[in-house]
């Protein structure tokens, strides 16, 4: 279960070293530039929208495991119940 965190976290990472978007140059200028222009911001919407993605699949696991722990935990409780039977006798 620790891969998923480790991945969020290294996407963050890897976004924090990566360098920002330089301004785009004034292309009508220069049209010769274009095949060589960065593609930072690119890399860097590809980087915001795979940390987004990672984020939602960590909520939805962690969402899942809690329901499957809760359901555990309600199967365990009514397992005692029966066991020890009623505590009262019924009053009808």
């Amino acid at each position: 279960m620790q891969r998923l965190p480790r991945c969020q976290l290294l996407i963050r990472q890897i976004s924090q070293y990566t360098d920002p978007p330089t301004p785009t140059p004034d292309l009508s200028m220069a049209p010769r530039l274009a095949p060589t222009l960065p593609t930072e911001h690119a890399e860097r919407e590809s980087m915001a929208n795979s940390l987004e993605c990672a984020e939602r699949i960590l909520e939805e696991v962690n969402e899942t495991i809690r329901d499957q722990e809760g359901r555990e935990r309600l199967g365990e409780v009514s397992e005692d119940l029966r066991r020890q039977g009623p505590s009262r006798p019924y009053c009808y």
